[in-house]
């Protein structure tokens, strides 16, 4: 019986993600649609199609720089709530410095850019 319970912890994020699935099925049935045809259509246009994908990796890039924002500090005993305002502000700070930054080279200019997005995550 520990074995299976040993498995089973170690395979939750799987249990999640079909749960999820699960309570979507419920909720797109509910609605009177075909819950497989709208998961092969969310995961085909998602990842299966060049521009869906490029899409998702768009979105996906400051999701999951806010989590590591939170998780790193979380495992040093600190606690990051604001790492929502974080992105806004940074990107904020280095649209500005795009903006009004003089001509230049690529290179310094992406540089800047970039520093002034630091400084407006880390006021936050």
């Amino acid at each position: 019986m520990a074995k299976v319970m040993e498995l089973i912890f170690a395979t939750r994020t799987l249990w999640a993600v079909l749960a999820a699935l699960l309570v979507g099925s419920v909720l797109i049935l509910s609605a009177g649609a075909s819950p497989i045809e709208a998961y092969s259509t969310l995961f085909g246009e998602a990842f299966f199609d060049r521009f869906g994908f490029g899409t998702t990796l768009v979105k996906m890039s400051p999701i999951l720089l806010a989590g590591l924002a939170v998780a790193i500090p979380l495992r040093a005993g600190l606690f990051n709530v604001g790492a929502e305002g974080q992105i806004y502000l940074g990107a904020l700070f280095s649209t500005i410095a795009a903006l009004y930054l003089p001509p230049m080279h690529w290179l310094p200019h992406l540089l800047i850019c970039v520093f002034a997005g630091m400084v407006g995550g880390a006021l936050w």
